[in-house]
């Protein structure tokens, strides 16, 4: 290795993953606590008559709800808990209507920030529990948030709840529900008595990317956000020719509906509808300059709407996997505990 910090980076990586440790005794096996009505998230209103119409698909009134933390593992810096409660949004799979995270709680009585991570479209978790366990040898805390349809959320019986990516409609649905779910989840880290609750990030890589974006935007609260090998104009990027949207794509192309009318559904869950209220927040974005996956113009749309800068790697969507270290080193300086701004995020947004 010739960077000596991604090296310490790899390593600090390596010895969280395998020194595992026998819970104590003392630990419950789950705490059962109450969020407040009053650790509430207001979403500040938009100038833009258009965008503050669309922000009321995202608005409730703030509900107190109860969490359970279940301890599953504790590393050498750091302990990890399963971390549910139940989803704002209710639908007819029960299994969806739970919010279930897997938490990363650095150790130490200090406050510090913490991150809200989002997985892959494979759902397999692997690189969010990465940068999850990256992100603890800088001292901070990360929440895995299984997005609606994936993992545990999908249920026993998988056949009754279709894919986030199957058709248009179902994405729609699926993704206003995790942003919803992201803004609850946020309001649960709030309340834990280490978490600054002004220090509360979002990170997201591909599709994850996606939804953190919007989510972000959406929110207009979070401080800081990082951007993985995503961006926004979900229209073109459902139109490829990747596999990974060949079902939508599908589904698009038997009902028939045009680029224009797909623009107007998506307009919603558009990343580039709300990138212009994170004018704010710190972002890190990181691409792949030769990504057919998520075209590096989607990607370069969403840093200019949002005045942004981005990373770039000479690789495409899978050949990003080489530059795993320096993306790594990148999102834990971007969230270190010494680098988040004082300022406030919640005013009202000018477009």
């Amino acid at each position: 290795m010739k960077h000596p910090k991604t090296t310490c980076l790899l390593l600090t990586v390596i010895l969280n993953f395998t020194t595992a440790q026998t819970p104590p005794a003392a630990e419950p096996a789950v705490i059962t606590a109450t969020v407040s009505a009053q650790i509430n998230r207001p979403i500040p209103p938009d100038d833009n008559p258009e965008v503050d119409q669309l922000l009321k698909r995202y608005q409730g009134p703030a509900l107190e709800f109860q969490y359970q933390k279940r301890l599953l593992d504790i590393r050498n810096i750091n302990q990890v808990y399963e971390l549910s409660f139940p989803s704002p949004l209710q639908g007819d799979v029960a299994e969806n209507n739970t919010i279930v995270c897997e938490y990363y709680q650095c150790k130490g009585p200090q406050k510090r920030p913490v991150v809200i991570l989002l997985d892959i479209l494979d759902g397999s978790m692997y690189v969010p529990r990465f940068i999850a366990t990256s992100l603890a040898g800088s001292g901070i805390d990360a929440c895995i948030m299984y997005l609606p349809c994936f993992g545990p959320r999908r249920g026993l019986d998988q056949g009754r709840l279709l894919k986030m990516t199957d058709n248009p409609e179902q994405l729609i649905t699926a993704i206003e529900q995790a942003v919803w779910d992201i803004r609850r989840t946020a309001r649960c880290l709030a309340a834990q008595n280490h978490i600054n609750p002004d220090q509360i990030g979002i990170c997201g890589v591909s599709l994850g990317g996606f939804i953190a974006a919007l989510a972000a935007g959406v929110d207009a609260q979070f401080p800081k956000a990082a951007v993985i090998m995503a961006g926004g104009d979900l229209s073109t990027v459902l139109m490829t020719e990747e596999p990974e949207v060949r079902r939508i794509k599908k589904s698009i192309l038997n009902q028939q509906i045009t680029p224009e009318k797909l623009t107007e559904m998506l307009k919603s869950i558009e990343p580039l509808t709300y990138a212009h209220r994170l004018q704010n927040s710190q972002i890190l974005m990181v691409s792949g300059s030769k990504d057919t996956v998520v075209p590096p113009q989607c990607a370069e749309k969403f840093a200019q709407k949002a005045q942004t800068k981005i990373i770039w790697y000479p690789k495409n969507h899978y050949e990003m996997v080489q530059h795993v270290l320096p993306i790594l080193t990148a999102a834990n300086l971007h969230f270190h505990p010494t680098k988040w701004p004082q300022k406030d995020n919640t005013l009202p947004v000018k477009n």
